[in-house]
């Protein structure tokens, strides 16, 4: 169920909150706001209790999974690709030429605005 809803999510852009992240497994938990600070120190204290060499190990073998698991180069060649490609649909003339109506930034809001991009926030 996690993983259908966060390919929602990402299909549609929308935003989900804390709570959402935690229920899709993207995070391990969402803290309320007012409980953050005291929740981030508990955290930071039980890790200060373990070992500095077993937490090495730990962060090793995370960083590890995350380097073979992350393929930078063929990140960079899609990323490449998706924004040559991009460029040449109508959607992409479409928006340099709104840019060059009436600059960047306001094009950029506009086609933003329905998905109520996060520097629009209410």
């Amino acid at each position: 169920m996690g993983l259908e809803r966060a390919k929602r999510y990402i299909l549609t852009g929308d935003d989900f909150t804390g709570a959402e992240a935690a229920a899709m497994g993207i995070v391990l938990e969402a803290v309320p706001t007012d409980q953050l600070a005291d929740r981030s120190m508990s955290l930071a204290k039980r890790m200060a209790l373990v070992p500095i060499s077993q937490l090495t190990m730990i962060k090793t073998a995370c960083n590890e999974v995350a380097r073979t698991a992350y393929d930078p180069a063929g990140s960079r060649r899609l990323g490449t690709f998706f924004d040559g490609a991009a460029r040449h649909t109508q959607e992409g003339m479409d928006f340099v030429s709104r840019s060059a109506d009436v600059g960047f930034r306001e094009a950029a809001r506009e086609r933003n605005e329905p998905f109520g991009d996060h520097g629009q926030r209410r």
